[in-house]
């Protein structure tokens, strides 16, 4: 990823660089973190990456959550935004900061906080799925024509988007803090599901245990449905790369 590269060289100048990665599930926001770590540690620029995942509420607070709206983690509301932002601008001042560890094995899959971890950087990537969506106004989803939304045949619940939507404006002061947004785009989005099948398939050829192909369309669609791809992933971005369907790079 030359460009990627030419970028951060161009942005970074000493002072902490804080990075924003939004990319859908299985679209590869891992491999690029794997390859910056290693294009600027021959650079010797000390690198490290977080995920928005680390920072999911405790299982005793998500319990509290409504469970009508909140059938899995991950969407807006389930993380502590709040420690996001404070780890954040310790990392923007210099300084060192302790992320949650989060086992999601736990609670029969649930999850749960088992630690924390100091990191120390100059360079740091934080990733996540809707990571730099920003809250859209309700005029424009009066504006949509939701039947032009595909959900895999399921019905499109516009009173879920609405409630996440208003959730969404919580994170923004998380992402005042990006000194750059990179932008990992599936093209077609229909791929994540794709990719998330394949995963899934392989996980349980090794280990025996995974959801079925089932559990993983009805996974995908209710986070399509919470922030729909054809609605938020419209973004402003340093960098835009488009992922084709055998994985293939290539800026926007």
């Amino acid at each position: 990823m030359e460009q990627l590269q030419v970028l951060i060289k161009q942005k970074y100048k000493g002072c902490p660089l804080l990075i924003g990665l939004q990319g859908m599930q299985g679209v590869g926001k891992t491999t690029i973190g794997t390859q910056m770590k290693k294009q600027l540690s021959q650079l010797n620029i000390q690198f490290d990456s977080i995920s928005i995942d680390d920072f999911y509420l405790s299982y005793v607070d998500r319990q509290n959550l409504d469970k009508k709206k909140y059938k899995y983690r991950g969407p807006p509301g389930t993380h502590d935004y709040q420690m996001i932002i404070n780890c954040l601008k310790s990392f923007k001042q210099g300084n060192s900061f302790e992320v949650p560890i989060f086992d999601k094995s736990l609670h029969q899959g649930q999850g749960d906080r088992v630690g924390f971890k100091k990191i120390q950087c100059q360079v740091l990537l934080f990733e996540g799925w809707f990571v730099g969506y920003k809250s859209k106004q309700l005029e424009e989803f009066k504006q949509k024509d939701c039947d032009k939304i595909q959900l895999n045949g399921k019905q499109y619940n516009e009173d879920l988007e609405l409630f996440m939507n208003e959730q969404l404006k919580l994170y923004e002061p998380i992402w005042e803090e990006f000194d750059l947004l990179i932008q990992l785009k599936p093209n077609p989005y229909e791929l994540s599901l794709k990719w998330r099948l394949e995963a899934e398939k392989e996980m349980r050829q090794k280990s025996g245990n995974g959801m079925s192909d089932e559990q993983i369309v009805d996974f995908v669609t209710y986070f399509w449905n919470c922030l729909h791809p054809q609605i938020y992933n419209d973004m402003a971005c340093n960098l835009i790369i488009q992922v084709n369907e055998a994985r293939e790079y290539k800026v926007q």
